[in-house]
């Protein structure tokens, strides 16, 4: 276990991590925060939702149990490596692009089809 001076420490690691990942995953992020088209606090509200994973979890445990104990570890996590859900990447695309290739819109209901 950490004390309080070693987290803090390796919390701002992770932050200063995840915020470089981010960039080079979403290259227009501060272009985008200067112009006024995405908000600075969703930036820091996804660095710092991964950090948060990472330091809840350092050790990547996906399941436990007690009686006869079984642990189970994911080996991305594991690893201890910081990763951005999907759904938190598409949060920062610029509006009217999509990250998800092949994404199949519904087309609305046309009045003279029947």
């Amino acid at each position: 276990m950490q004390d309080g001076s070693q987290e803090e420490t390796v919390a701002v690691t992770l932050i200063g991590a995840a915020s470089r990942r981010l960039r080079l995953l979403v290259p227009s992020v501060d272009d985008r925060i200067t112009a006024g088209t995405l908000d600075a606090d969703l930036v820091s509200d996804i660095v710092a939702d991964a950090v948060i994973r990472v330091m809840k979890n350092p050790d990547g445990v996906r399941s436990y149990t007690i009686d006869d104990f079984t642990e189970t570890r994911d080996r991305d996590l594991s690893a201890g490596l910081l990763q951005f859900l999907d759904s938190e990447l598409e949060l920062l695309q610029p509006a009217g692009e999509s990250s998800a290739a092949f994404t199949i819109h519904p087309a609305r209901a046309r009045s003279d089809c029947w």
